[in-house]
């Protein structure tokens, strides 16, 4: 059986052998690299750093929809803290507190709308 494996954006073509039910690799039959398939970018942490007047802050990681909202301005926080969930291709993640502080400022919603990069969360 011929299959297209892709490694870091690259596609190579090979061929695998069904062996009692298993899949078995036969002796390594790598062609020419395929056409580059496209990589999706890999979804890094929320960044945490200066953003609005030199705040520390929490911009969305991805765009998504938010599904709650677990702290609000004034409240102390500790590193690790969920701060809210974020919903992104039907994938729910937990924002946390990169930081320990004070939540300044909260600029989103439960069942809001946000784009990638958006401002979540601002520190004082």
């Amino acid at each position: 059986m011929k299959m297209r494996i892709t490694v870091q954006g690259t596609s190579y073509d090979v061929e695998v052998d069904m062996v009692d039910g298993g899949v078995t690799t036969s002796a390594p039959v790598i062609s020419r690299p395929a056409a580059s398939a496209p990589v999706a970018a890999a979804v890094s942490a929320p960044s945490a750093g200066p953003s609005v007047g030199g705040a520390k802050a929490i911009n969305a990681p991805v765009g998504g929809t938010i599904i709650s909202v677990a702290v609000k301005a004034g409240e102390k926080v500790t590193k690790g803290t969920e701060l809210l969930i974020l919903e992104a291709m039907k994938m729910q993640t937990s924002i946390a507190s990169p930081v320990d502080g004070v939540v300044k400022k909260v600029h989103v919603a439960a069942a809001e709308i946000v784009r990638d990069n958006q401002l979540l969360v601002e520190f004082e």
